[in-house]
């Protein structure tokens, strides 16, 4: 099925229930978001930042990536287990902000990630 078109019906799912709970698939987001953990996505609340996950369409997938950075024409992303950031992606494309993520019922990741890996990126 084409990620499009579940785009409407996931929006609409976040404002309905507040979250959706995901699987995650592939390793680009390792060691922060382990594949096979799961992760809850939340309707955008407040403006993002740099340094948030969040749930956006690419192409005919979705994905869970890392803001860099802003670019002219909307945000850059990037997987923590990457070396180069996406294209850039609008605004638009973001459906969620993604919260911790869970592995066996107990939750893996925190906000102080977020922040150390922000500390940690200055450096470079």
């Amino acid at each position: 099925m084409d990620v499009r078109r579940l785009a409407p019906l996931l929006r609409e799912a976040l404002v309905k229930t507040g979250r959706l709970r995901l699987r995650v698939r592939g390793a680009s987001m390792e060691p922060t978001l382990p594949a096979g953990g799961a992760v809850e996505a939340r309707p955008l609340h407040r403006p993002l930042r740099v340094g948030d996950i969040v749930l956006f369409l690419q192409q005919d997938r979705l994905v869970a990536h890392r803001l860099v950075g802003r670019a002219a024409d909307g945000w850059l992303t990037q997987g923590d287990s990457v070396a180069e950031p996406d294209p850039p992606i609008a605004e638009e494309q973001i459906l969620a902000v993604i919260t911790p993520a869970h592995m066996h019922q107990r939750p893996r990741w925190r906000r102080l990630l977020g922040v150390a890996w922000r500390w940690a990126r200055s450096l470079l």
